[in-house]
């Protein structure tokens, strides 16, 4: 029998994944639940060693004579410290060895209860990765905790082969030990610096061929024209997930279709058995819902520096590559079936949507500015931003062509500042269309005697946080409108006349919206031009609605 903590067990069982052969363990009663676990697994050959020190070394020595990271195992305080000479001899030699710390809970450090220090992070800049694994209390811990063991046990494992470590706080009671048999885990694995011979990477990509329900998701990225080539090529036989974040080519997913293929079919039918993710954040939260909520999906992540991300809770690898070359290698499908079931929602979503014209709404202005500009013809195409909220969802929905937007942290500071700058570099006629909150919050970006007519900002305006309105349950909070959704009534005039750029305004309905656009994308100027939207928030909702179809 093992353990009966959760973090114990789910840690023995990936060390076995990983394979992990030997474990140093040392006496103590705060690791006993882990040396307990570890003498008891058969896949797992332990040695006692009492000195922390010595046994430290010891495992340096087993990693040395098997080309295995081994692991030394400590009891709480000061025993870890003693590991250090050992780990930073490790790490100089790319040896890496694991250190497993017990731990008390958080809850007692600093409180003059034996045996504590700070322990996270104890050993510094001698180890490349050090994690905590706190003891799971629900679904998401247990997610959380499997993917930080990985991570530490994928870093001692890379070319560097750093030394590593795992702190484990267990709470009382600490001795019992009745779990039959260690959890069911998945090993992430790491593809590094793929080539097209390398025998993992044909595994990966010939699980992908075979695979019933594939899908390639792609999250913000730059790619280069042959990558998005590729990608058009493999939307007929393989469901494609790409934003104007990354490009637009014709035929992708889009997460208004995802959010109306889960209401007519539900997540289980619908959702992929494999996925090639790549890139970065992705905006939409329907196309991560899809697949965190399937039981039956392998997800491939790509990475250029083999990092470890799981978005999609269900990771079982990473490449270690940049987006463009895994796209390029990317096989058709053996079976088109899932993608064929998709272009068929595609079609009946389509039919549903409103594709005419809208109400009065930030919807239809961000619509007509988009339509504008495809229509207005000039020598080179032009750049545009989408500030962070509802309007980088609706330049999702609605832009063709590639989008730029910050998206790194999702913050709606410097959303202004950016596009400034972009254009003042760029050599190109830049738009950025933002909110309300995003523009004030930023506004000192039109402070500057270098920006010029090549400016340009739709600017829309609905007098508060507008996405806050939307959350289920938010309208039942009396802090909604002053407080979380910051209603306001401030313009852009006056700021536009303190720093000489060119203000317009439309409001009430389409035919002023769409003189405004024209007078954004077409009239001349020195000075950045600012098209202020002033819309309702609760239209805004409506329109937004009959553009998804939903």
């Amino acid at each position: 029998m093992y353990s009966d903590k959760k973090n114990a067990t789910l840690l023995t069982a990936l060390l076995v994944a990983h394979g992990v052969r030997h474990v140093v363990v040392c006496p103590g009663s705060r690791n006993a639940a882990l040396v307990h676990n570890f003498v008891t697994c058969s896949d797992l050959d332990c040695h006692a060693v009492t000195d922390e020190r010595s046994a430290a070394f010891y495992a340096l020595g087993l990693t040395q004579a098997t080309g295995t990271p081994a692991a030394v195992c400590v009891t709480s305080g000061s025993a870890l410290l003693n590991t250090l000479p050992a780990v930073a001899e490790a790490s100089l030699q790319r040896e890496g060895i694991i250190v497993i710390s017990a731990d008390r809970p958080a809850a007692w450090i600093g409180q003059l209860d034996g045996q504590t220090l700070p322990q996270p992070g104890a050993l510094g800049e001698f180890v490349g990765k050090s994690v905590q694994v706190e003891e799971p209390r629900s679904a998401e811990d247990l997610w959380h905790a499997t993917r930080l063991i990985n991570e530490a046990l994928l870093c001692v494992k890379q070319r560097a082969r750093q030394s590593v470590h795992i702190n484990v706080p267990l709470s009382r009671p600490l001795f019992e030990y009745n779990t039959p048999e260690l959890p069911h885990v998945v090993a992430t694995r790491r593809i590094e610096a793929p080539c097209p011979t390398s025998e993992a990477l044909r595994d990966m990509l010939d699980d992908f061929k075979k695979a019933r329900r594939p899908m390639v998701i792609v999250g913000q990225t730059r790619l280069s024209d042959a990558a998005l080539r590729h990608l058009e090529e493999l939307a007929p036989a393989v469901p494609v997930y790409m934003e104007p974040l990354s490009g637009w080519t014709n035929g992708l997913l889009n997460d208004a279709l995802v959010a109306f293929a889960m209401q007519q079919h539900g997540a289980k039918e619908m959702a992929p058995d494999f996925v090639i993710y790549v890139g970065a954040t992705v905006v939409g939260k329907h196309i991560k819902q899809l697949v965190r909520q399937s039981s039956d999906v392998s997800v491939w992540m790509t990475d250029e520096e083999g990092s470890l991300r799981d978005p999609l809770q269900h990771t079982v690898g990473v490449v270690e590559a940049r987006a463009d070359d895994v796209i390029r290698l990317l096989p058709v499908p053996q079976s088109i079936t899932f993608a064929q079931q998709w272009t068929a929602l595609s079609q009946q979503w389509e039919a549903l949507r409103e594709t005419g014209e809208l109400v009065f709404s930030q919807a239809e202005a961000v619509r007509l500015f988009e339509e504008a500009i495809s229509q207005h013809a000039t020598e080179t195409q032009p750049a545009v931003h989408y500030a962070n909220s509802n309007a980088v969802r609706l330049g999702c929905l609605l832009a063709k062509h590639k989008i730029w937007v910050n998206r790194g942290v999702n913050g709606i500071e410097g959303s202004v500042s950016t596009a400034a700058g972009f254009s003042l570099a760029s050599g190109q006629r830049t738009y950025l269309v933002t909110g309300d909150l995003s523009f004030f919050y930023d506004g000192n970006a039109l402070w500057n005697s270098e920006l010029n007519g090549d400016f340009r900002v739709l600017l829309l305006n609905n007098h508060c946080g507008g996405i806050m309105r939307s959350l289920d349950g938010m309208d039942r909070s009396a802090a909604l409108n002053d407080y979380i959704s910051a209603s306001h009534g401030a313009t852009a005039e006056g700021l536009c006349r303190t720093y000489n750029a060119q203000w317009l305004h439309a409001e009430g309905d389409n035919k002023p919206l769409r003189e405004g656009i024209r007078q954004l994308v077409e009239m001349a100027s020195d000075r950045p031009v600012v098209l202020e939207v002033t819309t309702d928030d609760r239209r805004d909702r409506q329109a937004l609605k009959q553009l998804c179809g939903l």
